[in-house]
């Protein structure tokens, strides 16, 4: 039998509301089911993704429509940037297109592409998802070292899945849906060698339909509201000498006022072989993500190389079950340590207007590879 944090979560909601006393009453509403995008598929475009992620403060191509708004002020021609992801596990290929177009003091920006999808088909379960986006982006130069940008962003959310979780029992979970938001970002370059920058991106809202296919007298379906996790960040760039950068960067996804489910003790006396008589609560905590980034260029040539390394530590793990003191939580998620990838670039400049990158981020259970084209015309 095959369980997961969602199965087991949105289980609860379908238990029947008629119990007798306080202690089996059943949590009839439920927080809102938040979720952070996979940081190593989606982020910036190959360049960014060799460096660990870490490019919001350095965001000179037109993929900043996105990352961060402000950067585009740094583009003095019309520019295009076209990036794709390709996973080496069940995720599908991602990709993404902007376009930026610069007038004196200002710059607007087109872009959109998919930010996450997945494909899995198992024994007991299947699941099938996509989240696409398309928005618009502006800059304006505040002064000749301080940019601010803004971005509206229309996300899609299609998700198909279906978990077997007993012979008898059947979970089924459906979500098409779109939803806006906005993005800020800022960029303050003090000199050619430091610049810092600072971004907030909201996370759509997506209706999130479940039906439980059960012999008992379950409730047959609930609503809720599948969320993607609002981000903020800051990073620095340095630049000690011409052919030399170093960057860091951090982000916090805001996740954990989203979600506090307790797992109601009638769960026990109706599902007892389902829930394995756990007894606890449902917590999802905020992410903070690191990321340190390092290029090298070498300049003098005329066709210009530069390589890249790139760390990325995630602290936190998404939705798991904190049980009682007197209960083990075996067979629900628990709480995991940090994570870390690893990635290496390198990119090709031609003719100072056309750039080709390619990045590889690596982690313990999965590899991406990066390919990206950027152009200013």
């Amino acid at each position: 039998m095959r369980w997961t944090a969602l199965s087991a979560l949105l289980l609860v909601c379908f238990l029947p509301s008629t119990a007798q006393n306080d202690e089996c009453c059943i949590i009839e509403e439920m927080s809102d089911l938040t979720v952070p995008l996979d940081p190593i598929y989606f982020d910036s475009g190959s360049r960014g993704k060799g460096m660990g992620g870490a490019f919001i403060a350095l965001a000179d191509d037109a993929s900043a429509a996105f990352i961060n708004p402000a950067g585009l002020s740094r583009l003095a021609r019309p520019s295009a940037a076209l990036v794709g992801s390709f996973p080496s596990d069940d995720r599908k290929t991602l990709g993404t297109l902007s376009l930026a177009f610069p007038y004196k003091n200002w710059t607007v920006a087109l872009f959109g592409g998919r930010l996450a999808a997945f494909d899995s088909n198992g024994p007991d379960s299947d699941l099938d998802l996509d989240i696409t986006n398309i928005g618009v982006s502006v800059a304006y130069i505040v002064s000749d070292k301080f940019y601010l940008g803004a971005g509206y962003t229309s996300y899609n959310m299609d998700l198909r899945a279906t978990d077997n979780l007993d012979a008898d029992f059947t979970l089924e979970q459906v979500v098409a849906d779109s939803d806006e938001a906005a993005q800020f970002g800022f960029m303050a370059r003090f000199s050619e060698t430091w610049s810092l920058a600072g971004y907030w991106r909201d996370g759509g809202g997506f209706r999130l339909d479940a039906r439980l296919v059960a012999p008992m007298p379950f409730a047959n379906q609930v609503e809720r509201t599948y969320r993607l996790a609002s981000a903020l960040g800051i990073g620095v760039s340095y630049r000690p000498i011409w052919a030399t950068r170093f960057l860091f960067q951090i982000d916090q996804l805001e996740t954990s006022d989203k979600l506090e489910v307790a797992t109601p003790l009638l769960a026990r006396d109706l599902l007892g072989f389902l829930l394995n008589e756990q007894q606890g609560v449902w917590l999802m905590d905020d992410t903070t993500q690191y990321r340190f980034g390092f290029e090298y260029t070498f300049w003098g040539v005329k066709w210009i190389p530069a390589l890249r390394a790139g760390i990325f530590l995630d602290d936190a793990s998404g939705l798991y079950f904190a049980p009682d003191e007197a209960e083990s939580g075996d067979g629900l998620p628990t709480k995991q340590g940090a994570a870390t990838s690893y990635s290496l670039g390198a990119g090709l400049v031609f003719n100072e207007s056309t750039a080709v990158e390619g990045a590889m981020v690596y982690t313990s259970d999965r590899t991406s590879y990066s390919l990206s084209i950027s152009k200013r015309f």
